[in-house]
């Protein structure tokens, strides 16, 4: 069989040489980034004096205004503290939105970031992928502090068996150790006994784990104007606009799946608009930051920018469907109905990728087909039965050991007394 005037064997061997020239092209990225790192910036970081107070945050995938650290810094500028903080992002977009509203912003890389990452006490992030652009290297001496960015029930890091397989590889092992992969962090963030004890210490071995609980919380239960940068401003007004008129929202969350993959091909959207508007109910549509995805946008169905904070809209949000992802157990706080909706379950237990019982952890009813996800929507949002509350409860209280809006004010106390 013949593509594009190349036969198969041509085509996979030209992958293969695109897979060898990738990675070669990484071996020497890599090689000179350590070289960089090790030789001339880290004993420079070493001998130049921490200031006690100063305090770096950095957001996931290079920068990006969401999740916990956007929250904490959210807080930290609401409040007065003894802490001077900055955000730092190697976006140009997010640096320039950011800095039309505070003045602690870095962008990286630049000298003014390297100056203040060399003269950092802390460092707070809320992902793995922080350590890049020698940011490691500069931060070396800083006490780095995790706050993770969710809890549910997926094996990660060391518990996941891909992840140990990488660093069986000597060069993905070697790698993670130049670039500072899988530093040992000073503080790990959890947010109750239980996932301290069975998921983040084993994964991660802190030096210290303290169960405060997620700042990005608070704000499902307290609102601020602030927390609005960063939205998708369309679909926020049209959600508050419908949410008026008496529609019922719903929110549909998945996991994420590779970029071949696309999150809606598990619905027929024609028929899941029809049904929404006969029920007068509206579907917002978020895939995993990561995922790629159908921007298709019908009357009654709505594609929110991956790359974009939803959780502005979550408090409007009266049913959310989700499947793998941990986002259920942040609804929690909103003590709403959550629907579960793994139609691939079979081929996702394949992966050994769950720690806990799947139908323990899920409190909330399984759908396999459209039409049963459905059916249940009815039961929930048009009769009123909510069978599942007890079980919310019970998971919400394993999850969580405060149920407060307080956790950036527990986790700035514990910064500055690090300071």
């Amino acid at each position: 069989m013949t593509i594009r005037g190349f036969s198969s064997n041509q085509k996979q061997q030209r992958k293969s040489s695109n897979q060898s020239n990738s990675l070669f092209f990484d071996i020497v990225k890599t090689s000179l980034y350590a070289f960089l790192g090790w030789v001339f910036i880290a004993p420079l970081a070493f001998l130049i004096p921490k200031k006690r107070n100063r305090v770096i945050i950095i957001g996931r995938n290079k920068g990006e205004y969401l999740d916990n650290t956007k929250y904490l810094h959210l807080y930290l500028s609401e409040n007065e503290t003894k802490l001077e903080y900055y955000w730092l992002t190697e976006q140009k977009s997010t640096y320039n939105e950011l800095s039309k509203h505070y003045p602690n912003i870095l962008y990286h890389v630049s000298m003014d970031s390297i100056t203040k990452l060399l003269t950092a006490n802390i460092v707070v992030v809320d992902a793995m992928d922080w350590q890049y652009k020698l940011k490691y290297h500069l931060l070396i001496r800083a006490k780095k502090v995790q706050l993770w960015h969710g809890v549910g029930f997926k094996k990660i890091l060391s518990l996941n068996k891909n992840f140990r397989a990488d660093l069986t590889n000597f060069y993905q092992n070697l790698r993670a150790k130049l670039v500072g992969r899988t530093p040992t962090y000073d503080l790990f963030i959890s947010t109750s006994d239980f996932y301290s004890k069975n998921t983040f210490g084993p994964a991660f071995c802190p030096k210290r784990m303290e169960d405060l609980g997620y700042p990005r919380n608070d704000y499902l239960i307290r609102q601020s104007e602030k927390q609005n940068i960063n939205i998708f401003m369309e679909d926020h007004q049209l959600i508050l606009a419908v949410k008026k008129q008496g529609a019922k929202i719903i929110t549909y969350m998945p996991t994420f799946r590779d970029q071949n993959s696309k999150m809606d091909n598990a619905f027929d959207l024609d028929h899941l608009n029809d049904f929404a508007k006969q029920h007068h109910f509206h579907f917002i549509i978020k895939g995993h930051i990561l995922s790629g995805g159908t921007k298709q946008e019908l009357s009654n169905i709505h594609f929110y920018p991956n790359d974009k904070d939803i959780y502005p809209l979550l408090p409007q949000t009266d049913l959310l469907i989700t499947d793998y992802s941990s986002i259920y157990m942040d609804f929690l706080f909103l003590n709403r109905p959550v629907l579960f909706f793994p139609y691939d379950y079979e081929q996702y237990m394949e992966e050994d990728n769950i720690q806990f019982d799947y139908n323990w952890i899920t409190p909330g009813e399984k759908c396999k087909t459209q039409a049963t996800l459905q059916e249940q929507m009815v039961k929930i949002l048009i009769e009123g039965r909510d069978t599942h509350k007890q079980e919310r409860q019970e998971i919400f209280n394993l999850a969580f050991k405060y149920k407060d809006a307080n956790a950036a004010k527990r986790i700035t106390k514990i910064l500055e007394e690090l300071c």
